[in-house]
């Protein structure tokens, strides 16, 4: 048999298992990331099946970014396992053909899905989950809209936002607590909203004071959540529904007009999340902060996570070169148990890196922790192809 196709038929069935199992392995985690942000994902749905589509589309590269590298460590393990159960290894040994030489097409492999795997973790999976973060935003905006018109008003909840006491600003025109505040609105456009109805809820949901403006100039904030700003003009306020039989003569009725709110009524919709966060940027944002920090918390962030995305995206090549030995020498016909051994393997792998990670946390090298697994798996795995023959895993 000549090498080449040996190669090729290795190069071709590693390829294909890998592909089957990176597909289930990322609709796995792609599910859990949905169930993460299960009520963006059906706010999108009921906007739009294109923006549910385009959330999904979103979190696929960061589900991709785990799911490629251990779906090809299970393919080297399965594929191994059973060609040794097959006594193809030893039949193509007693050709004269080494565990050398089948190595080969699969470091070629390797090689080729740790480009993969680091362009996904450096650029493609932070790029795109900060995306998906800044469209989940608009389309709770575009939600919000649709709610109004479709229900005629939204409530609120006054001191829901802990960054922000606006809503209480209407507290100076009750006597009682505020508990909610009610806006319908009669015509929304780009900029405005026109003729709004506000009313303030007090305790045991009675009206306490009702808040006319003839129009609110509108004004999204994405800094760091997404909140609506709202400048009313032209406004009355009159009083609330009085109960007669507790009013007494200190409760009096009043009536107040002018032109516009002292401030802006900010009114919290989501948290965004902090925009300088280092796990949403790519890696072009991440190499600008290492050769200009604005602190020291930020540098070490930034080489953190650089680190362990170029760590966990190349460790398709340090996983491939323990469990070609692996699954040659301990290959198993039941594939349930080549899987497990598979599955066993990534998640202790993916133990060391986070238990590494957090023992050198207090050090000044701690970005060093997500590499010890590669470098375990380097040195046990050159040890253990290059003395076949006699080792014992």
């Amino acid at each position: 048999m000549r090498p080449y196709i040996l190669q090729r038929y290795l190069f071709i069935e590693i390829f294909k298992v890998t592909a089957l199992n990176t597909f289930v392995l990322t609709s796995i985690l792609l599910y859990g990331n949905l169930i993460k942000n299960d009520e963006s994902i059906i706010q999108a749905l009921s906007l739009s099946f294109s923006s549910f589509i385009e959330l999904v589309l979103l979190l696929v590269p960061y589900s991709l970014s785990m799911g490629l590298p251990f779906g090809f460590a299970l393919a080297v393990l399965f594929c191994f396992s059973r060609w040794s159960y097959n006594q193809e290894i030893q039949g193509l040994r007693s050709l004269g053909f080494s565990l050398q030489s089948w190595i080969p097409p699969v470091l070629i492999l390797a090689i080729v899905f740790s480009g993969l795997c680091s362009f996904a973790s450096l650029y493609w999976a932070p790029v795109n989950r900060a995306k998906f973060e800044t469209r989940k935003n608009d389309i709770i905006w575009e939600n919000l809209n649709k709610l109004i018109q479709r229900d005629g008003q939204i409530e609120f909840k006054v001191g829901s936002d802990p960054e922000s006491n606006s809503l209480e600003s209407f507290q100076s025109f009750s006597k009682e607590k505020l508990t909610s505040v009610s806006i319908s609105v009669a015509e929304i456009t780009e900029e405005k909203w026109k003729n709004l109805r506000i009313l303030l809820f007090g305790e045991k949901n009675k009206v306490v004071s009702v808040v006319h403006a003839k129009y609110a100039e509108m004004e999204i904030d994405r800094s760091n959540s997404l909140r609506l700003n709202l400048e009313l003009k032209e406004i009355d306020i009159e009083p609330g529904f009085v109960d007669a039989t507790v009013a007494n003569e200190s409760d009096s009725f009043f009536y107040v007009s002018f032109d516009s709110w002292k401030s802006p009524i900010k009114i919290h919709l989501t948290d965004f999340g902090d925009s300088s966060n280092v796990t949403k940027m790519g890696i072009g944002r991440i190499i600008r902060i290492l050769d200009n920090p604005k602190d020291q918390d930020q540098l070490k962030q930034a080489k953190l996570s650089l680190s362990k995305n170029i760590a966990l995206g190349t460790s398709p090549f340090f996983l491939s070169l323990v469990l070609i030995p692996l699954g040659a020498k301990k290959g198993r016909k039941e594939t349930i148990l080549n899987f497990t051994v598979g599955i066993f393997v990534c998640l202790l792998y993916y133990g060391l890196g986070f238990l590494s990670a957090n023992l050198l946390s207090a050090e000044h090298y701690d970005y060093l922790g997500w590499w010890f697994p590669n470098f375990i798996c380097m040195g046990a795995g050159f040890f253990c192809i290059f003395t076949y023959e006699k080792c014992e895993i």
